[in-house]
């Protein structure tokens, strides 16, 4: 019986130790959870920054277009007045 449990136990106890360590390589350590957590963090800055720059940029089309209309409306306004439309004559 005992020779019998000594050829069982080697081989059972290598299945084991593979097991364990392939079962442990698989998951990840807390330092690359951290590792990855600040990944995140950089990325989430970044979009963030990105997103003022555009908000910013669309501010300044926005401004400039209005300008635009602005001076078109006042063009337009002149041209009228020039030719005469408009008026209650």
């Amino acid at each position: 019986m005992a020779d019998a449990l000594k050829l069982i136990a080697a081989p059972l106890i290598v299945a084991a130790l593979v097991g364990v360590w392939i079962y442990s390589s698989t998951r990840a350590s807390q330092a690359d959870l951290y590792k990855i957590e600040a990944q995140v963090v950089s990325v989430e800055e970044k979009g963030e920054m990105r997103e003022l720059r555009i908000n910013d940029s669309l501010d300044a089309i926005e401004d400039s277009v209005h300008e635009i209309e602005v001076e078109q409306a006042s063009f337009r306004s002149e041209v009228r007045a020039s030719l005469g439309i408009g008026r209650n004559d």
